[in-house]
């Protein structure tokens, strides 16, 4: 989804899997600049630092194993 999203400045499927590995581990890594990113990636790159931080990730299993 982020690849196919690509707006004026192309991102190669390296840089985009990249992208998205280094914002679900948190790691803030990037191989491009973020600002020259569509709104829509910017905004798929905040969710997967969400729910791929460590905190959102034991939380959402605590509450699957609980019911």
């Amino acid at each position: 989804v982020f690849y196919a999203t690509n707006g004026e400045n192309f991102i190669s499927f390296t840089d985009a899997l990249f992208l998205c590995f280094s914002a679900m581990t948190c790691t803030g890594l990037q191989s491009n600049d973020l600002s020259l990113l569509t709104g829509f990636q910017q905004a798929l790159l905040f969710m997967l630092m969400v729910f791929g931080n460590i905190v959102s990730s034991s939380l959402i299993l605590r509450i699957l194993l609980l019911d």
